[in-house]
């Protein structure tokens, strides 16, 4: 059979993952940081000749993306450490060298240079940014531990994805019983450290978005004991995974009776091709009933932006944009409404449900936690301290007389700081009035 069946096992089982493809487009850092991450645990850990440098190196770009994947690099490093110190012990012991194998050094310079370019890169942050983490990871409070709304996320995400736990325990099961290769259970354990960060952080507001990058390798961990066993079925050897290799025997003995054994190859790439469809999709329901799709503060991400809607309102966004920028109006916004920020183009625009565009108001200590990234509300007193213009929120009943109203939007807004020189020339186009105004 080969070597091809644990790939395509792999590929199978995740091309299969609907929120794999929810998003790939996306838009946001997920598949960059997912693709790298994935790449370095092939390299270190699946591949028969390991390539350390190469999957070094894919997990600090992933870094460099977002600081989580530090968790990976560490196991990467710690292996690779020992890997270096143990081969070493070897050679030492034999004192011998294989001519062709790559010298030490060059893995310990791989392993050097790849903390200097994390060290330089920090340093930058710090004299630029003056934070040692990204904005964000302040303004979701990955600080805090909420490990309460963590172990929640886990449990919906896989209530949905039902199958994958019966899947990563049936394989561990023929790891142990087969002596898959050590490296089989460094990658279990990549996967079992990234749940414990998912419910240590609380997890995200959008589902399934923080496994994302972790389903990759959760695919291939799967895949591998599973061909393992196939592979075995069909020839009575194992591939390259198996930690004590098989003595070469006289291919004829096999003659006749591997071929009996051939479907059941099919038989799993069929079962796994099934899958898909007997996922369960919690949002359903809400869906039918016409709520909102949230379960305790997760929602369906994409459920909330319509194709055909979303191309809508951003050519009315677009249409306000020469109005915006020449009365220099400064924006309140919610993330939610971030698109129509990016096609209104003002000079200045907070993001209020979070501080994600704002130091000050990401950083602020919370006394209860509530739902993730919609957690630190900016206040009127603070949006006037920032200047902002307008609200893209809908005023309380009795400011009705600070009503601004774009047409073709959703609801009205609410105007922050009154300025006539602004608001009043604002009030020239068109579509745009102050419908309680005297």
């Amino acid at each position: 059979m080969g070597s091809y069946l644990l790939p395509l096992l792999a590929l199978i089982l995740l091309a299969g993952m609907h929120h794999m493809h929810v998003f790939a487009t996306s838009g946001l850092e997920t598949m960059a940081f997912a693709l790298f991450v994935s790449a370095g645990v092939y390299f270190i850990w699946l591949r028969p000749e390991p390539l350390d440098a190469m999957g070094l190196w894919s997990l600090t770009v992933a870094c460099l993306l977002r600081p989580d994947g530090a968790i990976v690099l560490a196991v990467a490093w710690l292996y690779a450490s020992g890997s270096l110190l143990s081969r070493r012990k070897k050679i030492v012991s034999t004192d011998q060298k294989q001519a062709d194998e790559v010298p030490p050094g060059m893995h310990w310079m791989h392993l050097g240079t790849t903390a200097l370019v994390l060290i330089l890169y920090q340093a930058w942050r710090l004299y630029y940014y003056d934070s040692f983490f990204p904005n964000t990871f302040y303004a979701k409070s990955a600080y805090d531990p909420y490990p309460h709304q963590g172990m929640i996320y886990l449990r919906l995400f896989y209530q949905s994805y039902w199958y994958l736990p019966i899947l990563l325990a049936l394989a561990s099961f023929l790891a142990f019983r087969t002596k898959v290769n050590h490296r089989w259970w460094i990658m279990l354990l990549v996967i079992l450290l990234w749940h414990g960060y998912v419910i240590w952080v609380g997890g995200d507001f959008m589902f399934g978005r923080f496994l994302v990058p972790i389903l990759p390798a959760m695919a291939m961990t799967i895949s591998w004991p599973l061909a393992s066993a196939l592979e075995s079925l069909n020839t009575g050897e194992r591939l390259w995974i198996s930690e004590t290799p098989i003595p070469e025997k006289d291919p004829s003995e096999d003659a006749g009776k591997s071929g009996a054994n051939r479907p059941w190859p099919i038989i799993l790439t069929g079962c796994l091709l099934l899958l898909p469809f007997l996922r369960w999709d919690p949002y359903s329901g809400l869906k039918a009933e016409n709520q909102a799709p949230e379960i305790r503060g997760i929602v369906e991400e994409r459920l909330y932006y319509p194709r055909k809607e979303m191309e809508e309102l951003a050519e009315v966004a677009r249409s306000y944009s020469g109005a915006i920028r020449k009365n220099n109006i400064r924006l309140a916004f919610h993330g939610g409404a971030a698109f129509l920020i990016y096609y209104m183009d003002p000079e200045y625009a907070l993001e209020a449900s979070t501080g994600l565009t704002d130091r000050r108001l990401a950083r602020q200590i919370l006394s209860d936690r509530g739902r993730i990234g919609h957690e630190k509300e900016a206040t009127l007193d603070y949006m006037q301290k920032r200047e902002v213009d307008i609200y893209m929120w809908p005023p309380n009943p009795d400011g009705k007389e600070r009503t601004i109203r774009f047409q073709g939007f959703w609801e009205d807004w609410q105007i922050i700081k009154n300025d006539p020189e602004k608001i009043q020339p604002l009030l020239d186009h068109p579509s745009i009035t102050m419908p309680y105004s005297n």
